[in-house]
Order: C-alpha cells, then structure tokens, then sequence
C-alpha cells in the first residue's frame, strides 16, 4: 500500500480545500467523484494485499458511502466539514500504518 502515498496526499489536500471553501459547485462535484474512485481502489488494494476484509476496509467502505457521487447525501456545510475532517484524519492514520509496514 506505501505506493499509494501519493492518491492519499493529494485526497487530503482536495479534502484540505473543501474545508476552505471553493467558489464553484463543481469543485465538490469532482471531489465526490475522484474521492469515492480512489477510497474504492484503496479498499480493493488493501482487501488484495491482505486478503481479508479488515477494519480499513470497512472504514473505507463507509467513507465510499458518505462521498458516492452516485446517490449523493445532501448535508450541510457543517456536517460536511465534520466527514472532511474525518476523512483527514483517516488518512493520516493510513499513512502512518502504511509507513510503519515499509
């Protein structure tokens, strides 16, 4: 998983500009779209390194649900910015697990 660095970087920097406020609906069009594919293919990965669903991929699961672009939630500002949060968080936390196994 350490070659996926880069996915998870660039997930919490769009993450980091959604907290700050984009003019234009687009942006968070487009983040719910490249966010919901790259949590998909961390999932998958993870699943495949592992070969067990563990609880990363659980909670990967669940983030892919919040973030779907397909049947989207409608939450406030607010509650966005909370799963935004989270989302950095947990990537973070993936990131570092994924530094300590190299």
């Amino acid at each position: 998983m350490n070659e996926y660095i880069g996915l998870k970087i660039f997930s919490i920097v769009a993450l980091f500009l959604a907290i700050a406020g984009m003019p234009f609906y687009a942006f968070y069009q487009l983040l719910r779209w490249g966010l919901c594919g790259i949590l998909i293919f961390l999932a998958y990965s993870r699943y495949k390194i592992k070969d067990e669903v563990d609880i990363w991929v659980i909670l990967t699961g669940i983030f892919v649900i919040v973030f779907n672009p397909i049947m989207p939630f409608f939450f406030g500002r607010e509650l966005w910015m909370l799963f935004d949060i989270a989302t950095i968080g947990y990537l973070f936390v993936l990131l570092r697990i994924d530094h300590k196994n190299i």
